[in-house]
């Protein structure tokens, strides 16, 4: 009993030697600060005993937090300690019952509350998703975490006490997705950035029930299985049926039986996955659409040949309607069926995911200067005007070369900010989410997944911070790059889509060549192995860059064959080696890298 005594009374003066050097710090460093809260060993984190899995994992990953940012280890409790100042992590009855306290019962399944008093600090929203994702703002707001790669977060040292107020936050998208390599193989690091499309872990908060909308037809009606019986089931393209195409033949629309397959396909996928919400019925990635006299006449009267496709989707929609009334049913508007019908409407259960694949990625997708961002903004507000449920495909990097220069860094935040203006329900950004590597994909995805959390945010300052802490004393010279890149465009008066050429968007030989003396600075900069490495991995786009524009063609064995200048072809092993060790494994998106490196390389 008497060592009980000791040790209570030892971590009673611990706890009151600590507030009392916490005080007068910050009375010295600031003595007109507002009143805040100070977290110490006197405090312990509380969750309700039918806490779910995410609530308890939000209450875990605070603790960690606070461990970094104060060195109090907090413990995690179902029953409140009357010794203890609190924190209520996720709803219970000691939380609403508390002073604090509030019910969370109409709270959406992201939203949160978070409130911060003297003695007692509330994070909870509702479910599945909105405490820990209370928790991941909580940190970000009041500790200063930055979650900036699966492997480097940064929580600072608490200097100052927390400031005494209330949040409450809906996120706009309630499907956001960045798609990047990291995120879909690390959910944790996901779930912190709080993008909600890729892990169905019960700890993690599992994933939106909206599912993302993407090409479909392909495995609804396999060329391999009707192709040879029922060639009629396929697109007519230049008076034959075509049975062979890149990413698969399309379907002739308005075929009855082609519906039939199409919706008995749907009815099968909500067998094997009725949680889901939505279910995808879109064309192929390709624009040999059917030209049969069917398709044609409803394609001339609609003005477009979504007319033919839609007719297709509204048939199987209103189908799956009389059995599952709350499944709604997703398709592209892309490439050829970007442009809405002139007079057909999408069914109230029909949803449209609007892609962005023609769209300049230099200006922001509502500058009504860009003759290409102007017509997206037109069809936009078309399909706006008949269907009410919009999603959006965007592109955030250029799929054509994955590690090229692309300058896009100052459109995404107003592009985000347009979607959620215009009432956009969801938004996939398509990164580089086929290897690990990429321009600048480590700060694309922390800048863009803050975005879609948050649109209101700062783009310059999310770039900045993530520049100042990733890469330390190396980060000028690659904030000039960005800079660089940006001025270099915009003098060349480029439009680069998600699929441009280095000329596409303004780069040449000479400002290559810069972009590699500011990457070479930074590498000189570079204070230890973990900063130098981090650069030599953002530095692959400036190889590419030479690669892309300092060569000259000749023919061999009627072949197109690049030569270097010396200084050039002297890179060429290091930019190899580069790939291996940073795991550039595609030069585009489905190209290996292994096929660009045999063509630099070749002799003859």
């Amino acid at each position: 009993m008497r060592f009980h005594l000791i040790q209570i009374r030892r971590r009673v003066l611990t706890c009151t030697r600590r507030l009392a050097v916490f005080a007068c710090a910050l009375a010295t460093v600031n003595a007109h600060a507002a009143p805040g809260t100070v977290i110490d060993w006197c405090w312990d984190i509380v969750i309700g005993a039918d806490a779910t899995p995410a609530e308890r994992y939000g209450a875990e990953e605070l603790q960690h937090f606070l461990v970094e940012a104060t060195g109090a280890t907090l413990d995690v409790r179902t029953v409140v300690g009357p010794q203890y100042r609190h924190i209520y992590v996720g709803p219970s009855d000691a939380m609403a019952n508390s002073r604090l306290g509030f019910r969370t019962d109409s709270l959406g399944p992201e939203e949160f509350r978070a409130r911060v008093g003297k003695n007692g600090i509330v994070i909870a929203g509702g479910r599945p998703r909105g405490t820990l994702y209370g928790v991941y703002q909580f940190a970000e707001d009041y500790l200063g975490a930055r979650f900036l790669t699966q492997d480097h977060t940064v929580v600072p040292s608490l200097q100052l006490p927390i400031p005494r107020r209330s949040v409450r936050y809906s996120p706009p998208f309630s499907f956001r997705a960045s798609f990047y390599l990291e995120e879909n193989n690390f959910p944790e690091f996901a779930a912190r950035l709080r993008a909600n499309h890729y892990t169905f872990d019960e700890k993690l908060g599992g994933a939106a029930p909206q599912r993302l909308i993407e090409h479909s037809l392909n495995r609804q009606v396999p060329v391999e299985k009707y192709g040879a019986s029922h060639p009629e089931y396929f697109a007519l393209v230049d008076g034959q049926r075509l049975l062979e195409a890149e990413n698969d033949p399309q379907v002739c629309s308005i075929n009855p039986d082609v519906a039939d397959i199409v919706t008995q396909a749907v009815l099968a996928e909500l067998v094997e996955h009725p949680e889901r919400t939505s279910i995808s019925v879109s064309q192929n990635d390709n624009d040999l659409y059917c030209q049969c006299p069917a398709c044609a006449a409803i394609n001339e009267r609609e003005g477009t040949p979504m007319g033919a496709h839609l007719t297709l989707v509204n048939t199987v929609a209103e189908r799956i309607a009389k059995t599952h009334p709350k499944v709604k049913i997703g398709t592209l508007a892309y490439s050829y069926t970007r442009k809405p019908p002139k007079h057909l409407r999408p069914r109230g259960n029909v949803e449209i995911q609007l892609c962005s694949f023609e769209c300049c990625g230099l200006h922001a997708i509502d500058d009504r200067k860009c003759l290409k961002n102007a017509g997206f903004m037109k069809d936009f507000k078309r399909w706006r005007a008949i269907c009410p449920s919009i999603w959006i495909w965007s592109y955030n990097t250029n799929l054509r070369m994955l590690d090229l220069p692309y300058p896009n860094a100052n459109s995404i935040a107003p592009n985000l900010r347009c979607f959620a203006r215009m009432g956009a329900r969801g938004v996939f950004m398509q990164g580089n989410g086929r290897c690990y590597a990429g321009e600048m994909s480590d700060l694309r995805n922390y800048v863009t997944s803050r975005l879609l959390w948050n649109p209101r945010l700062d783009s310059q300052t999310l770039i900045n911070e993530f520049l100042d802490l990733h890469y330390g004393s190396s980060a000028e010279p690659i904030r000039n790059y960005l800079r660089l890149l940006y001025d270099t465009a915009q003098r060349a008066g480029a439009h680069p889509t998600c699929w441009s050429t280095a000329e596409d968007t303004g780069l040449d030989a000479a400002a290559a060549s810069r972009i590699k003396s500011l990457f070479d600075e930074a590498l000189a900069l570079a204070p230890d192995a973990v900063i130098r490495a981090r650069v030599e991995k953002a530095s692959l786009c400036a190889y590419k860059a030479l690669l892309e524009t300092a060569y000259s063609v000749n023919e061999s064995n009627d072949r197109a064959v690049r030569t270097y200048a010396p200084e050039v072809a002297a890179l060429i092993p290091h930019y190899v080696e580069l790939c291996r060790i940073y795991g550039l494994t595609r030069s585009a998106e489905f190209t290996p890298i292994e096929e660009y490196l045999a063509d630099i390389t070749r002799k003859d």
